[in-house]
């Protein structure tokens, strides 16, 4: 079955679990609410990377980003994913 990214999209589970993403990266790095912080789900075909990987973004100062990737989707990605990423 094809993927429906617009439905995805809106669906409160996802918007839940990318709340939680954000709240969990905010506290883990320590980060103020001023900090733009973004979520995506990316496919990979090359041979070594997982088939979907969630990347979150992390700009603290303007035009300057960061990036943790998960190798999972995002609805799998626990604290403890994101605290090992961070220790």
């Amino acid at each position: 079955m094809p993927l429906d990214l617009l439905d995805s999209a809106q669906s409160p589970r996802r918007r839940e679990n990318h709340a939680n993403l954000k709240r969990w990266t905010r506290e883990l790095l320590e980060l103020g609410n001023e900090c733009t912080l973004t979520i995506s789900e990316l496919r990979c075909a090359e041979p070594d990377c997982p088939d979907l990987e969630t990347v979150i973004g992390i700009s603290v100062t303007p035009g300057q980003w960061h990036k943790l990737r998960v190798p999972k989707p995002s609805a799998e990605v626990t604290r403890a994913d994101l605290a090992a990423l961070v220790a």
